[in-house]
């Protein structure tokens, strides 16, 4: 499942370089979104800022106020108080 995660996000990234950021690496907001409603934990996804200097960010520095936090913690506390 991992690996198709991460296939799925080369994927998209990939098609992002091309429409939103002519090469730079940088998602369009709507991909950031995309990778952040995909799993909670693709806000740990490094991001490369520059090639040259290898400078990264994570995705979870470049939307630091998520709307979706607050729904994934309230479905996490839900579906362990039903167990």
């Amino acid at each position: 499942m991992k690996k198709t995660i991460a296939l799925l996000l080369a994927l998209v990234m990939s098609l992002s370089l091309a429409a939103c950021g002519g090469g730079s690496g940088m998602p369009c907001g709507a991909c950031r979104e995309f990778f952040m409603q995909l799993s909670p934990r693709n806000k740990d996804t490094e991001i490369l800022v520059d090639y040259e200097t290898r400078e990264t960010i994570t995705l979870n520095e470049l939307m630091p106020k998520w709307w979706g936090d607050e729904r994934y913690a309230e479905q996490m506390s839900n579906s362990e108080s039903e167990t």
